[in-house]
């Protein structure tokens, strides 16, 4: 992403809203703090938490600038989870979305990171913050059988299983994967968000057992249209989502509302949340504390 694109998703972040040149002061400042400094830098996330900002990392770098990255979906996860709930983090990266559930919600956190130098990221970040205790990282994949797979780790946050059958000239790394349903057991997570750039049926499909027990479960699914490399539809994964009892909702963070994504368009794509009970996570996000990030109340 180049500069210009960069300065037009902070100014149209909505949490930057009202306050675009305070926000773009803020990528300047931090623009010329990494061309002068080689450390990396800590600084302040949501509520008491911190997150190490990579230069490389636009999961870090994003949060900086806009406050939440993915403001909708961390907004639920903050909003749905409550103090020793179970929350399950496919595809964790460097840990944003875990650090807002060990710290800013107080769950128990179980977070899946194959790539070494990501892994690593994650874990500075939980132990930064505090959490060692109450987060188990996992450097394997998740997926529809235990094994191996060659997997691209040299395209940061695009980093993802190398489809069966082709070929990359950059690097390449094996490594272990596990199903949902052997790791997390009989433990009853209340949220489980996968991002897994295009290999989120493979995941659904490992986790058949635990998805078919769990009635008051909420699954944030990323729709990257990156599919179809490893033989399968983003319709499919939505199609198999409804077949376990789920439907498909945006949340709206300021309104606290789960508002349903209409089945009849033609494809879904960003990330939707889906729930079996939506009346148990309407009244859990109607009834969470607010928190403020950057000048806003949510």
């Amino acid at each position: 992403m180049g500069l210009i694109s960069i300065a037009r998703f902070i100014t149209h972040h909505p949490l930057n809203r009202g306050h675009k040149l305070r926000a773009l002061a803020r990528f300047a400042r931090y623009q010329l703090a990494k061309r002068i400094m080689s450390a990396e830098l800590i600084v302040p996330f949501v509520g008491k938490s911190r997150l190490i900002l990579s230069p490389n990392s636009p999961a870090s770098t994003g949060n900086f600038y806009v406050g939440l990255h993915e403001l909708p979906d961390m907004s639920f996860v903050i909003h749905a989870l409550r103090p020793d709930d179970f929350f399950v983090d496919v595809g964790a990266n460097i840990g944003s979305f875990t650090t807002l559930a060990s710290v800013v919600s107080g769950a128990r956190c179980l977070s899946f990171e194959p790539t070494p130098i990501t892994y690593a990221r994650l874990t500075d970040n939980i132990r930064l913050n505090g959490v060692v205790d109450r987060v188990e990282a996992c450097r394997q994949g998740v997926g529809d059988k235990t094994g191996t797979l060659r997997f691209i780790v040299d395209q940061g946050p695009t980093n993802h299983i190398l489809p069966e059958g082709e070929s990359y000239d950059g690097a390449v790394e094996e490594v272990p994967v596990v199903t949902l349903d052997d790791v997390v057991g009989d433990r009853s997570p209340t949220v489980i968000k996968i991002d897994v750039e295009g290999f989120e049926s493979f995941v659904i499909n490992g986790a058949q057992a635990l998805l078919g027990r769990l009635e008051t479960v909420a699954l944030i699914l990323e729709f990257v249209g990156r599919n179809e490399g490893y033989g399968a539809e983003s319709s499919d994964l939505h199609e198999r989502m409804v077949s376990f009892g789920f439907k498909a909702y945006h949340y709206r963070p300021f309104e606290r509302s789960l508002v349903g994504v209409d089945t009849a368009e033609p494809g879904l794509s960003g990330n939707v949340i889906y729930l079996k009970n939506p009346d148990f996570f309407v009244q859990r996000v109607k009834e969470a504390e607010p928190f403020t990030v950057l000048h806003h109340t949510i």
